[in-house]
């Protein structure tokens, strides 16, 4: 319950953190609690995923699980099913409070709120699938919660390090600013 409320609450405060980002300071403490906001949301997706199967061998409970007359697919649909469900919430808890900002920006301040970009936006959903996807798994490969939120940002962070290599050995593109590149970003998340 605890990652899935640092992950709402930073889904939530992360437009604010948008509209208000040139309004405040660098070196002011508000200006710190905003830049923690991503980190707070990566780690907690990170941790929701991870904590999915890592409870199970916490409290030695996965072996009991598996001895009950239950199908394991059962089991792990079940679990990912949470899982998807709790990612979700917090997705529509983000668009909601971006709506809500969008629509008092402009109504207050006279302008539109600022968005994510495109790029920002497909690297967020990758990561997003990416964890909800492979973090059982790499929960059940490390025996832990946080080998298996380790092993999942560090496969993450490798496959993106990997393409991003490949395309600036071959297009000469660095940065995420390129279609390629991200396009590159996407397809590794898919896979």
């Amino acid at each position: 319950m605890l990652p899935w409320g640092l992950a709402a609450g930073a889904a939530a405060v992360a437009p604010v953190k948008l509209l208000v980002d040139d309004l405040i300071q660098p070196g002011e403490f508000l200006s710190m609690l905003f830049n923690i906001v991503p980190f707070a949301f990566f780690g907690s997706i990170l941790a929701l995923g991870a904590f999915s199967f890592g409870v199970e061998f916490q409290h030695r409970t996965l072996p009991l699980m598996l001895t009950q007359p239950v199908r394991r697919a059962r089991l792990w649909n079940e679990k990912m099913l949470a899982l998807v469900a709790a990612a979700v919430t917090v997705v529509l808890i983000h668009w909601v409070t971006q709506l809500g900002m969008r629509l008092m920006a402009l109504r207050w301040l006279g302008r539109e709120a600022p968005l994510f970009t495109m790029q920002q936006t497909l690297l967020i959903g990758m990561f997003l699938l990416a964890t909800v996807c492979s973090a059982g798994f790499w929960t059940l490969q490390a025996r832990s919660t946080i080998g298996g939120m380790a092993l999942c940002m560090g496969g993450q962070v490798l496959a993106c390090l990997t393409v991003a290599l490949v395309l600036d050995k071959i297009y000469n593109v660095s940065g995420l600013e390129d279609s390629i590149v991200s396009g590159g970003f996407v397809a590794t998340g898919v896979i």
